[in-house]
């Protein structure tokens, strides 16, 4: 089992290189490891040898798994192609008040040059209320582009995310008589299941939270589940009960045991040969198999069925199973399946989970009561995933072992049965099952109300800084292990004493400015010594994503913010302010100022922001120049009401003037004449548009830095090939965040700036 584990670390770290070395170099680093293994077994270090060589193939093989991914992405010919294809649906359509999200499988194409998209699959969004079925065959127009996600520290990895869900491109369906469809789906699939399950729960009388939730444990789809929903669970510490998990699988093979024994006891009366225990281990296999199909095989679940299967060979060969051998064996099947995998939370928090059940859980004390084993299994497992918990931005909350000591049992064993029984009757007593389902989701309605009532005690997160995360981590797991180590209560003084100090002292620089990655929009996060002010949050992009809450909060947590001193909203556009309300859902705001304040409904709180306005945190100073008053809708251009930041440390000048047009700029040369000149860093005013940018005004600021907040070959063509010409001329160093990904300068106190880029400085092979 040792060399397997080394196998699948080998593979594993492949997702940790920047770039892929060629494939013949590639050989040759396997062909050395080989030799060297060769000389250490004739030494008669074969165990060092087998586990070096265990590592070399398994490195070997990520590397040429990345090749072929990479080789499975839209060629750069047929980047923003638009092509005419044929094919069908495949798995489950998500569906919002706008539009539709599907995979498409392309079987045939209209023209020879775009033959290389047969047999690839793509994720389509079509931007009309139309429903669609996994195996119907359509023809459509799509306009295509290669895979690309946003860049930034802490935030989620959508390319990566693409490429292990086997997509080659992604796209939008254009208007056109041509988008037709060709044929119904004539064959039942798993998919074809779960879309006719997913309908029947769709329409239960029921809450919609409630309808969401029996949807999602019982076909493991959360498409229905609201943000609120999730981040109500999360906050409670059960987000795990929203999915199909490990333990519900293991649940389905504990209930086909049972069947498969006793139908093996019944076939020993006709067939005395049949051994019940064969028959008891091949149902448990069947069981589990057939629901992790079910519920989409995820992540979890392959990991369930896989050490699944292993007992069940074991027990029917008779032997006895060495403790870990199914996790070892799991391991490797998802290293060989999805080397990627370690770029999920998912892949570290379900073996991390089993691995504590494992091996840090005590064994052996027969005095101990069911309840107090599973509180202690709880508190054990609270300890031991706090790290992964902190690194992975999930948030924690201090009733969590309490809260799980309730809603586990409850969900696994009366509400989970019921869904899936649901499920097994619904071709054939479809009213029967309509009240199993009915009866589950009341339970659940209850559970959310309970949930809600909690009091909401977070874990506040000290962020992830290197070595102090690596100390949470090695604390908690000691903390969690068994007794018999020595000085292990006394730790928890050590990680009191270590969570402190990450907040006492950061070394922080004393002006930190990170202009995030968003896309088409602006969010800028200002870091004032222990400070922190967010001008703009990004667009909403659709009704389950938006810039707030999926990019600018996550980043502020992994640096272990868990508040923010001043929201600036620098006007009512969406790409500015479309991701205000997802931000403040998850971090509270002391202060909160708009150029737009009356745009800005339902946020409560908010101020206009008005030129003059001025405050100092330590030893960074801030200035509102603009707008001079509240403006009535309307009276002026969205744009030039926008609100224009002054940030000034030492000798040092930073403006933020939102979406200002050449009007407002000039207004501010001649209301500002001294302090508009030698800025150090500019955020260029409307994204680099022609409209903004006028040469007075770059030619007075002379900025030395300036940074565009564009979309990577965004419709706007932001910026303007004209308006980067102005400031090549003036000797500007130009960044963009679509080349870039999040651009973060830093100075010290000398007034040296250190600019790191976060597509280069984390840079993976897929970027």
């Amino acid at each position: 089992m040792g060399y397997l584990l080394a196998f699948s670390v080998g593979v594993f770290t492949s997702a940790l290189w920047p770039r892929l070395p060629s494939i013949s170099l590639t050989l040759v680093l396997l062909s050395v490891a080989a030799i060297i293994s060769l000389v250490l077994f004739r030494a008669g270090c074969r165990r060092s040898g087998g586990l070096l060589l265990s590592v070399a193939i398994g490195i070997s093989y990520g590397l040429f798994y990345g090749h072929w991914l990479l080789q499975q992405q839209l060629p750069s010919g047929l980047d923003r192609a638009t092509v005419r294809i044929t094919g069908s649906i495949v798995g489950l359509p998500v569906s919002d008040s706008q539009s539709v999200r599907f995979k498409f499988l392309v079987q045939s194409v209209s023209r020879p040059e775009h033959r290389w998209l047969a047999g690839k699959t793509l994720r389509l969004g079509w931007y009309q209320q139309v429903t669609l079925m996994p195996g119907e065959q359509w023809q459509l127009v799509a306009r295509l582009k290669r895979p690309r996600g946003l860049v930034n520290p802490g935030g989620f990895d959508y390319k990566a995310w693409l490429l292990r869900q086997g997509i080659a491109a992604t796209g939008y369906i254009r208007d056109s008589g041509y988008n037709s469809r060709l044929a119904l789906p004539t064959q039942i699939s798993f998919d074809r299941l779960r879309w006719l399950l997913r309908q029947r729960t769709n329409e239960l009388p029921l809450s919609d939270t409630a309808k969401g939730l029996v949807t999602a444990l019982t076909i493991g789809d959360g498409s229905l589940l609201s943000q609120d929903t999730w981040r109500t669970f999360a906050r409670a510490g059960i987000i795990h009960l929203l999915i199909i998990s490990g333990l519900h699988i293991g649940l389905a093979a504990f209930f086909g045991y049972g069947l498969g024994f006793g139908l093996g006891r019944l076939l020993v009366l006709f067939l005395p040969a049949t051994n019940a225990v064969y028959c008891a281990a091949l149902g448990s296999l069947l069981t589990a198999t057939c629901f992790a199909l079910l519920s989409g095989m995820g992540l979890p679940a392959q990991r369930a069925l896989v050490m699944i299967a292993v007992v069940a060979l074991v027990v029917m060969q008779s032997r006895n199973i060495q403790r870990g051998a199914g996790f070892t064996v799991a391991l490797a099947a998802i290293a060989i399946s999805d080397p990627l995998a370690v770029e999920s939370a998912g892949f570290w928090l379900s073996f991390a989970a089993v691995a504590v059940l494992i091996w840090l859980l005590p064994r052996g004390n027969k005095r101990a009561g069911l309840v107090t084993a599973f509180f202690h299994t709880q508190w054990r497992v609270f300890l031991a995933l706090s790290g992964l918990l902190i690194f992975w931005q999930l948030p924690q909350s201090l009733l969590s072992p309490a809260v799980n000591l309730v809603a586990i049992p409850w969900v696994s064993f009366l509400v989970v049965p019921l869904c899936l029984l649901g499920a097994l009757l619904s071709p054939f007593f479809p009213g029967v099952s309509d009240g199993l389902w009915l009866l589950s989701g009341w339970q659940l309605e209850l559970l959310v109300k309970m949930v809600q009532a909690l009091p909401d005690w977070p874990v506040p997160s000290p962020g992830v800084n290197g070595s102090g995360f690596v100390a949470v981590l090695a604390i908690s797991l000691y903390l969690a292990a068994p007794k018999g180590l020595p000085t292990r209560y006394p730790a928890i003084v050590l990680m009191v004493a270590l969570v402190v100090s990450q907040w006492a002292d950061r070394g922080r620089p004393p002006l930190e400015i990170t202009v995030l990655d968003v896309g088409q929009g602006l969010a800028v996060v200002v870091h004032a010594g222990r400070h922190t002010l967010v001008y703009d949050t990004g667009a909403r992009f659709s009704e389950r994503f938006e810039a707030g809450g999926s990019i600018v909060a996550p980043f502020l947590k992994w640096g272990g913010h868990n508040s923010i001193d001043a929201l600036i909203v620098s006007h009512g556009d969406s790409d500015h302010a479309g991701g205000v309300s997802g931000l403040l859902s998850q971090l509270d705001a002391a202060e909160i100022l708009a150029g737009e304040a009356s745009r800005l409904g339902g946020i409560n709180g908010v101020s206009p922001c008005k030129a003059g306005m001025h405050w100092r945190w330590e030893k960074v100073s801030f200035s509102i120049l603009s707008p001079e008053e509240d403006f009535p809708p309307r009276s002026v251009k969205s744009n030039n009401r926008s609100c224009v930041l002054l940030i000034e440390f030492g000798n040092q000048r930073i403006l933020l003037p939102g979406d200002i047009e050449s009007r407002v700029e000039a207004e501010l040369l001649a209301m500002y004449p001294d302090r508009l000149q030698s800025i150090s860093l500019l955020i260029a005013p409307h994204h680099g548009s022609r409209t903004s940018s006028s040469w007075p005004f770059l030619k007075r600021l002379a900025p030395r830095y300036v940074v565009f907040s564009a979309g990577y070959k965004h419709h706007f063509r932001h910026p303007n090939d004209a308006v980067v010409s102005r400031y090549l001329e003036l000797g500007s160093r130009s960044l963009l965040t679509a080349d870039s990904g999040a651009i973060t300068f830093r100075w010290d106190n000398a007034g040296g700036v250190e600019i790191s880029e976060a597509r280069h400085s984390g840079r993976r092979y897929w970027h």
